[in-house]
């Protein structure tokens, strides 16, 4: 059966969210368990392969490269539909079209529900260029406007704000302060509808004027954090509380999570090199 790429995906999505497993091979596992136990017995039997590799991954290609629908098993997809409370995949796909009308409009494309599903309150964590283990720890808030998802990024001393966009599965912001200041980000998100977890890299100017660039995480939470904080890796040792593991791994050494370029002469020819 020819089902609408972003339709099954989104099903798919629905699935893994009712199951409270991650949107990935780990959980397709104990997904198409969860699956096949509303089965009749002989019938037919999904695999979290075919969760994977014929949903997920053919579906994201068809995405990219512009395909809207792709080709799958009529009673595979039914017995999705029907574990998410459906009595037939047609069924949900005639009220995913009700839904999302093929036009052009910030609520119906898939990647739109991507950037929508991004709404919400984050912590940011990057590393500080001052090269002495400290994190910057930054509220985040990602809103709607007036059409466009755009983010409000809160330091101590700039507030920056500007719009998400997103292409090829990479979310794009370049966030701008009142005071000239700028940075760019760009995130990993793949097709997923409420990332809570976003890891990308992050592009700017420091203080002494040099292009600096790192590695950027967003982290979800429920609260608004009040301010921006600074938090030294050395601190996490005797309290543990200060930062979430993953973060103190994944900030372990300066070198491998930010980039300064050394000034050049004023001349800025091969020279220079030397």
């Amino acid at each position: 059966m020819n089902c609408k790429t972003a339709a099954i995906l989104e099903l798919l999505h629905i699935a893994a969210d009712k199951s409270n497993v991650p949107f990935k091979p780990k959980g397709f596992r104990i997904l198409s368990e969860r699956i096949n136990e509303i089965a009749e017995k002989g019938s037919v039997y999904i695999t979290p392969r075919y969760l994977n590799e014929n949903i997920k991954r053919q579906g994201e290609r068809a995405l990219d490269s512009g395909q809207t629908t792709i080709s799958l098993r009529l009673d595979y997809v039914n017995l999705i539909a029907r574990y998410c409370g459906y009595d037939t995949y047609l069924a949900w796909q005639k009220e995913w079209e009700k839904r999302h009308r093929e036009v052009a409009s910030i609520n119906e494309s898939v990647l739109d529900q991507c950037l929508l599903g991004c709404q919400g309150f984050w912590v940011s964590y990057a590393w500080s260029n001052k090269n002495n283990g400290d994190i910057l720890c930054a509220p985040v808030e990602v809103f709607k406007d007036k059409g466009k998802v755009l983010c409000r990024l809160e330091g101590n001393n700039h507030v920056f704000e500007g719009a998400l966009t997103l292409e090829k599965a990479n979310l794009f912001v370049t966030l701008k302060s009142k005071k000239v200041k700028q940075m760019h980000i760009v995130f990993w998100i793949g097709y997923h509808f409420r990332p809570s977890v976003l890891i990308g890299v992050f592009s700017g100017v420091a203080s002494g004027g040099n292009p600096i660039c790192g590695r950027e995480v967003w982290v979800r939470v429920e609260e608004k954090m009040d301010k921006q904080r600074v938090i030294n890796l050395s601190e996490c040792v005797d309290k543990r509380d200060l930062l979430p593991e993953q973060i103190v791994k994944f900030f372990r050494t300066h070198n491998e999570n930010t980039i300064k370029i050394t000034p050049l002469p004023t001349n800025c020819d091969w020279d220079d090199f030397a």
